[in-house]
């Protein structure tokens, strides 16, 4: 409903694990913005999620980030996307994700943290805009012991414009070999 609203994290805990949920919209300054008097989305503020990203770790959560950041129709992401999305993962976020893209890009994995820089159309009206924005992932994240312990991939493409389905084997293998061939492992 407001800036300050937008900007606040979600906090849930369940079983022992406590999660902290942030995101921010990464486009243009002023695209569905929220203000003081306006409901929208918080613009990404770096410096200011940096800071609450690294008080909201000191205090216990895995700081899970997402971005509706620009649109851009290439596996590996630019300059800018890997720079951004790496100060909050720097900052201490446990995922970094990205909602914008339409088509399934690389990601950026350590021991600590998840940066997936997009997922894809899960639900969108450009899938047949280039072959690959008929296809996306959904990334199932399993904590344990307040611990991010690993990221399972399903894959799924578009059929008949709106309804998805499971890929088969060779369209996954093809897919996730496309993403891991652009993908840092640090």
């Amino acid at each position: 409903r407001t800036l300050a609203e937008a900007q606040k994290p979600v906090l849930l805990e369940h079983n022992g694990n406590r999660f902290a949920f942030l995101g921010c919209n990464g486009k243009e300054e002023g695209y569905a913005a929220a203000s003081a008097t306006k409901p929208g989305a918080a613009h990404c503020d770096y410096p200011l999620m940096e800071q609450k990203i690294r008080s909201l770790k000191d205090q216990g959560y895995q700081v899970i980030v997402t971005l509706q950041h620009i649109e851009y129709y290439k596996v590996k992401p630019n300059d800018q996307m890997m720079d951004e999305y790496g100060r909050l993962a720097d900052a201490g976020a446990v995922i970094v994700s990205g909602s914008q893209s339409h088509m399934p890009m690389a990601f950026n994995l350590s021991a600590d943290r998840v940066i997936h820089y997009g997922l894809g159309n899960l639900f969108f009206d450009q899938a047949y805009f280039l072959p690959e924005t008929t296809e996306a992932t959904i990334d199932r994240y399993v904590f344990y012991d307040n611990r991010l312990l690993g990221v399972e991939i399903a894959t799924i493409k578009f059929i008949n414009l709106a309804q998805n389905d499971w890929m088969t084997q060779e369209e996954r293998s093809d897919l996730l070999e496309r993403i891991f061939a652009e993908t840092v492992i640090q």
